[in-house]
Order: structure tokens, then C-alpha cells, then sequence
């Protein structure tokens, strides 16, 4: 089995075995209550609950054997995503959910209520780690590689302008992603790795072109380029920089515009309209961000 076949018969498997696993855990939750409780209050951490010891049964003795078709079926249907192509998004959150509870048996009871001294296993709340190790670290590693990739490519055949609006909408996509399919927990550390990839590594070419977009008074890039670089660190130093120097530059071709020395009403007239005009301009582009 591969690609959504496996994922397919991995869920359908999973389903069915949860469901199973939560009616026996309920037929023998007397001795959940009792003789298993006994145990676990003595330290004796080779005793589950029923239920968690199914749970804990179908990963040491399944899911040990597929994780690695499992996940990788999972970047592929991801990519493909990413590819505008059509997929069944239901395959990977319900693999993505079993992924999360698999982590039942590495609870931290420090999470849970503490008015509750005896919390059962089957209520604490599991830990990442098969989460983490066997799908998060992989698919931010293929989400780092493939818009990496990605953003070579466009930048050698589009504008910066068309560029940022393309980084926009990828942002977009991949929270909506991890809103829809993945662990919350993901959620910041997709978006530092995208912001490494999509903006702090590509600074150098926002910084060449912001001139340019200033000159031109594209308002609206002006904007999208100012939110795009205040996501990462020190982004906005040599765009302030570089600000700074346009209003110099501005005021001092105002100047050399009064040809005429001599201080008369004409001069005045040019200077306080071009004062007033450029900071109209100026005031705008500050309003925006």
C-alpha cells in the first residue's frame, strides 16, 4: 500500500478500532476504577487503562510498521495541494488525529485540572511526540524545500510587485491549512519557517526595489511591502533607512527648483506647494502602515 490508498486504509482501520477500543474500555471501566487505579496511585507504569493500552497496542504493533508510508503519503497529498490540484483533505486529519493520540501513554499530568489528583489516562491530555517526531519535523522540512524552490523560480521570471502578492496568498493557503487539517501547535512554527524562506531571504531584493516603488507612488505595494517585512526581524531597519533619505532627497529637489535667490512670493508659492503636497504623499504612506 501507498499514497492515499494507505491512507485510506490506515483511517478506515483506525476508525474502527477507536470506536471498538472505546466500548471495551467502557464494558471494563469497573476495573478502571479500581484494580488498574490501585496500580497506577503505586507507580506501576506498565498498567493502562483499558483503553489506552489498545491505543498503545495498535502503535507498538501497526503503526511502528507504517509511519513512514503513512507520513510520506501525507507530504505527497500536501504538495499536490499546494499544486492547486483537488485532494481528500479528510485522509490527513483523521491520520493527523491519530498521530495526536497516540501520545495517550505520554501524558503530562501537570496539564490537567489540579483539583483533580486521580485524573484517568483516557482524560489527560496526550503529548506531541509522535505528532512532532513522525509528521511535524518532516513536513516543515518539505514545506521549507518546496518554497524554496518555489520563490527562486518566480523571482527570475516576475516582478517584486507580483511577487509579494504571490507570498500574500501562500501565507494565506498554509494557515488556512494548518487550521483545517493539522495540530494547532503548528501553526507558529509553519509560519516562522515560511517567513525565513518567503521574506528574510529575500530582504535584500524588497530593499532594492522599495526606491523604485516610492518614486512611482505605488501606494498599495508600498503597503503590502511594509507588512510583508514587519513579520521578521530587523526587516523594516533599511526600509526606514531608505525612507529617510527619499524625503532628504525630496526636499532638496524642492529647493533647487526656486531658481531664483532672491526670497519673493513666486518662490514661497512653489516651496509651500510642494511642502504641502509632499506631505500629503508622505502622510499617506504613514497612514497605511
Amino acid at each position: 500500500l501507498c499514497g492515499e490508498g494507505i491512507l485510506d486504509f490506515y483511517t478506515t482501520e483506525w476508525d474502527s478500532y477507536r470506536f471498538s477500543s472505546k466500548v471495551v474500555g467502557g464494558i471494563f471501566s469497573y476495573l478502571n476504577r479500581h484494580w488498574i487505579k490501585r496500580e497506577l496511585d503505586e507507580g506501576n507504569d506498565d498498567i493502562y487503562e483499558v483503553y489506552v493500552l489498545a491505543i498503545v497496542t495498535w502503535k507498538e504493533h501497526l503503526f511502528v510498521h507504517l509511519r513512514s508510508n503513512i507520513t510520506a503519503a501525507m507530504l505527497m497529498l500536501i504538495e499536490r495541494e499546494r499544486n492547486s490540484e483537488k485532494i481528500n483533505r479528510k485522509l490527513i486529519s483523521g491520520v493527523i488525529q491519530s498521530y495526536v493520540e497516540l501520545g495517550v501513554n505520554e501524558t503530562d499530568t501537570s496539564t490537567t485540572a489540579s483539583s483533580s489528583p486521580a485524573v484517568p489516562q483516557v482524560d489527560r491530555l496526550p503529548k506531541l511526540r509522535v505528532y512532532r517526531e513522525h509528521f511535524e519535523k518532516h513536513f516543515i522540512a518539505e514545506t521549507e524545500s518546496y518554497y524554496a524552490t518555489e520563490a527562486a523560480d518566480f523571482i527570475a521570471t516576475n516582478p517584486v510587485t507580483e511577487y509579494m502578492k504571490k507570498v500574500e496568498i501562500r501565507l494565506k493557503e498554509e494557515k488556512e491549512r494548518c487550521d483545517l487539517y493539522l495540530h494547532e501547535s503548528t501553526q507558529e512554527l509553519l509560519a516562522k519557517t515560511l517567513e525565513k524562506v518567503l521574506i528574510s531571504k529575500q530582504l535584500e531584493l524588497f530593499q532594492n526595489e522599495f526606491g523604485n516603488l516610492l518614486e512611482s507612488n505605488k501606494d498599495s505595494d508600498l503597503e503590502r511591502m511594509y507588512m510583508l517585512c514587519d513579520r521578521v526581524e530587523n526587516g523594516l531597519d533599511e526600509l526606514r533607512l531608505a525612507l529617510q533619505r527619499h524625503i532628504a532627497r525630496q526636499g532638496e529637489m524642492a529647493l533647487d527648483k526656486i531658481v531664483d535667490v532672491a526670497i519673493n512670493v513666486s518662490s514661497l508659492i512653489i516651496f509651500h506647494d510642494f511642502v504641502i503636497s509632499f506631505f500629503k504623499k508622505l502622510r499617506g504612506i504613514l497612514i497605511s502602515y
